[in-house]
């Protein structure tokens, strides 16, 4: 499973296992990724 934010680095999970008709919670913790700005002038 991968995650995604704005501003933030994408992170990846693998060998999460889901049964038939089970729920499951997968917890992330998304770190800042590098902000950049561009001036044209």
């Amino acid at each position: 499973m991968k995650v995604e934010k704005t501003g933030f680095k994408a992170q990846l999970q693998t060998a999460i296992r889901i049964e038939i008709l089970q729920v499951r919670a997968v917890d992330f913790q998304l770190e800042l990724g590098a902000v950049s700005k561009t001036v044209t002038v």
